[in-house]
């Protein structure tokens, strides 16, 4: 079993478009835009079948008949079945943004801007001294710095340095390093209409319109992927990508030793965990954290990786939808409901260990896939 990630790099060639689970039909919306970033589900999805396309022998690969090299095949083992949360030895980290030799993540929600005025970046904190009651337990609210004006929800993209400097240094970040979509992508728009088939001619009311995006050549959607066998690795450098299977170079190497130079240590006794992939919770809370009544009050206690910590506050954005299409049975997936990327958790520490806690990993249900991938820092 590979011991290292191998870094994959989707530089798209056309335009490209992910649909999300609004409905987009005859009689319901006629516009719809493309979802961005795409979803780990949608990067499993991509991963696995160039690992089929480039190793699979069967005349129906999705089904595995008739496949003389079936005994012996080493794809099942690598990526799993079509059994929901059956994926093999994968282990996936993304996707993300890549350009000029950086990775970009989308903003934490903690980071947003003045109104007016200078129009500052600031960073919210939990209110150590405050705590308000309220029919969710008591909660430290966030606050803003003294000196500051009205406060504004910031969007954008962050390069991963400066995430890490903002998370374990608390340095925010000048404004001319955050990126917008802008600097990625530009929305594209295109027209349809439905026709009739037998003559060729328009169907009425069947006119649509979606906004695929057109990328800049010098950017690329990554995904860092470990568990595939060196022998079953692609060697073709092109794929079908996105929902309308549209053309991308695929360059695939090894993913640069990674480990993190920020360490926990003993005196850390508030830290934060920023989700950098939507996550899997079954609700907002984290897994394992249960309501704990105490003298009267209210709060959340619960432990990750056997460090155990008391939840005081978060940022949680509205919950995100996703589906898919489920390539094996040719039909929609579910649509769930899950905490979205950019969400952050501030924790108190109530217990020792702290140090050996990893600095970055995953968390809740089909982790393996790179849902719920977080990265922790200090507050």
């Amino acid at each position: 079993m590979p011991k290292t990630y191998k870094e994959w790099l989707f530089n798209p060639l056309e335009t490209l478009f992910f649909r999300d689970g609004k409905p987009f039909g005859f009689g319901q919306s006629a516009y719809l835009e493309s979802l961005f970033p795409p979803t780990p589900q949608t990067m499993q999805g991509a991963v696995r079948y160039n690992i089929i396309l480039a190793n699979c022998k069967s005349n129906n690969p999705f089904q595995c008949k008739g496949c003389i090299h079936l005994s012996n095949c080493l794809v099942p083992e690598n990526i799993g079945s079509f059994n929901e949360g059956d994926y093999g030895r994968l282990d996936l980290y993304g996707p993300y943004l890549y350009k000029n030799g950086n990775r970009y993540y989308p903003l934490p929600f903690d980071l947003m801007q003045e109104s007016e005025g200078q129009k500052r970046l600031v960073s919210l904190k939990p209110d150590k001294g405050i705590v308000k009651q309220c029919d969710m337990g008591n909660i430290h609210l966030p606050s803003k710095p003294a000196g500051y004006g009205t406060i504004k929800e910031l969007k954008g993209w962050i390069a991963e340095n400066d995430l890490l400097e903002y998370l374990w240094n608390q340095t925010i970040p000048e404004k001319k390093n955050i990126k917008q979509d802008s600097d990625f992508f530009e929305k594209e728009p295109r027209i349809g209409i439905g026709r009739d088939y037998a003559t060729h001619t328009a169907k009425e009311g069947l006119l649509y319109s979606i906004a695929t995006l057109r990328f800049k050549e010098d950017v690329s959607i990554g995904v860092k992927v470990k568990g595939i066998d060196e022998s079953l690795q692609p060697k073709h450098n092109s794929t079908k990508f996105g929902g309308e299977g549209k053309v991308c170079k695929l360059i695939i190497r090894d993913y640069p030793d990674d480990e993190k130079q920020f360490k926990f240590n003993a005196m850390d006794k508030h830290i934060k965990m920023l989700l950098l992939q939507p996550a899997d919770f079954g609700g907002w809370l984290p897994p394992g954290f249960k309501e704990i009544v105490r003298d009267g009050s209210k709060f959340w206690e619960g432990s990750i990786n056997g460090v155990v910590l008391r939840l005081i506050s978060a940022f949680v954005g509205k919950p995100q939808k996703i589906g898919g299409w489920d390539m094996a049975s040719n039909k929609s997936k579910a649509i769930k409901s899950y905490v979205p990327a950019g969400s952050v958790y501030f924790f108190e520490v109530i217990d020792e260990g702290l140090e050996l806690l990893p600095v970055e990993g995953k968390i809740g249900e089909n982790a393996a896939i790179g849902l719920g991938h977080y990265i922790f820092g200090r507050w």
